[in-house]
């Protein structure tokens, strides 16, 4: 919740880079599922932060007559091309049925984050940058290092 708020605010204020992601207890610890959690919470509120497009494609008010008062849009191909484009699942929240919920083990966001964390420390990294531009910040730092071995910091 403090997570959540703390990220909606900046967001909203206009912030784009949010310090203590993860955090608890006022940053002494660092909790990894926390940090997966926050990583979910910045997806969502970027999501309200784009807002939602409103053109004539988007109001959809063939749609609307085509369906009428009696009917539902969710059998729409119009509906269903919006939805996948605007609606976002989240890789931890739960959104079964609470029997469904009981029958996959109750699981809460909280197991499902750590869940998560494992996976990611399970897989191989990706590489950050090329080979290459790792070679070129490698011959920089020698070159400044080699530059600067004399030299003697101020007291």
């Amino acid at each position: 919740l403090e997570a959540t708020l703390n990220l909606s605010t900046a967001a909203l204020a206009g912030g784009n880079m949010v310090h203590g992601v993860g955090y608890l207890e006022g940053g002494l610890t660092m909790s990894a599922d926390l940090l997966v959690a926050c990583d979910e919470i910045i997806d969502m509120v970027k999501r309200v932060l784009r807002g939602v497009p409103v053109t004539k494609g988007t109001m959809a008010l063939d749609v609307i007559d085509r369906v009428g008062p009696a009917g539902h849009f969710l059998g729409d191909k119009h509906t269903v091309r919006h939805f996948r484009h605007e609606y976002e699942l989240s890789s931890i929240a739960n959104r079964l049925n609470a029997a469904t919920w009981e029958d996959r083990g109750s699981h809460d966001v909280v197991h499902t984050a750590h869940e998560r964390v494992q996976v990611i420390l399970d897989e191989e990294p990706a590489p950050v940058l090329p080979d290459k531009v790792f070679e070129e910040l490698r011959r920089v730092m020698s070159e400044a290092e080699e530059a600067m071995k004399d030299t003697q910091l101020p007291k």
